[in-house]
Order: structure tokens, then sequence, then C-alpha cells
């Protein structure tokens, strides 16, 4: 279904597209090397009813390629957390779309990490984010002061 104005302007509300947030921090969730699938519990928009906010889980509606961006802003990084993996994680496969080995948080100790993928998703397949922190204990939190922390996503083609 397709739009289109006089200008010639288009839009098609069903396709889909998604914007996720964390609404509510997630706290003490890696920094041992723990694998945390992240938890987007707000959202902007969900054009298609794809995006699940109780388990962060986009779930493609129609076989294609998907653009997929996260954005995590990490609170409470110690000077002992010194690798970090983001991975937006997929039916077909794991994108490691970010990861540093080396000390790079601010000095509130904090870190903001992002990254996106074009990425082939069938039918029923879905994506979620996973942020790993290696090398301290498990005391890093996933930020969600204004938007900090978000998970979006479109049918490209």
């Amino acid at each position: 279904h397709r739009i289109v104005t006089t200008a010639g302007e288009q839009t098609m509300p069903l396709q889909p597209a998604f914007l996720g947030y964390v609404g509510s921090a997630k706290t003490d969730v890696t920094g041992d090397g723990t694998a945390y699938t992240v938890i987007f519990d707000s959202e902007v928009f969900d054009q298609n009813a794809d995006f699940n906010t109780s388990t962060g889980a986009f779930t493609a509606p129609v076989t294609g390629k998907y653009q997929l961006n996260a954005v995590l802003l990490l609170n409470q990084l110690a000077a002992a957390h010194t690798v970090i993996v983001l991975a937006i994680v997929t039916s077909n496969r794991t994108y490691e779309v970010f990861a540093i080995n080396g000390t790079a948080r601010d000095g509130s100790n904090n870190m903001i990490v992002n990254g996106s993928i074009l990425a082939d998703m069938d039918a029923a397949d879905t994506a979620t984010v996973r942020i790993t922190v290696f090398n301290g204990t498990k005391v890093v939190d996933v930020g969600s002061t204004l938007y900090d922390s978000t998970f979006s996503g479109f049918l490209a083609c």
C-alpha cells in the first residue's frame, strides 16, 4: 500500500520500520563476560507491529534485506572493563558491529557504542541486540537517558 501526494511524496505505512529504546535502565547486566540481550522496553514507532518490547526482538514479516541499527549507552564502566563487543544477532547470523580492546570510557565511566548492518532475513526470523563487556565484575548498566539506547530498523529491499 503506497500513498502518493499531489506533490509526489510517497509513504508506505505498512512497510516494516521500528524504533525501540531502553525506557528504564538495565542494571548490572554485564562486565564479567556475560552476553546480555538488551530489552528495549519502549518504542517510538512500530509501523507493522513487528517489534516486541517484552523481548527486545524484531521479527521480520517478509523475506528481505533489513537495515538494523543499535546504539547503547553503557554506564559504570570500570578501568578493568577493556573489551566490549556489540552484536546484532539475527536468526541467520551474528554480526559483531562494534568491538574495542582498550579503555574508552569517559570521565563519568560511561561510553556510547553503536553499529549497524544490512542483514538478510527470512520471514519470521528475529533480530536482537547483544552487549558483552569483559575483564571485570558484573556492574555495567545499559542506560536510558533521553533515548541513548536504541534499536531501529526497516525493510530496505
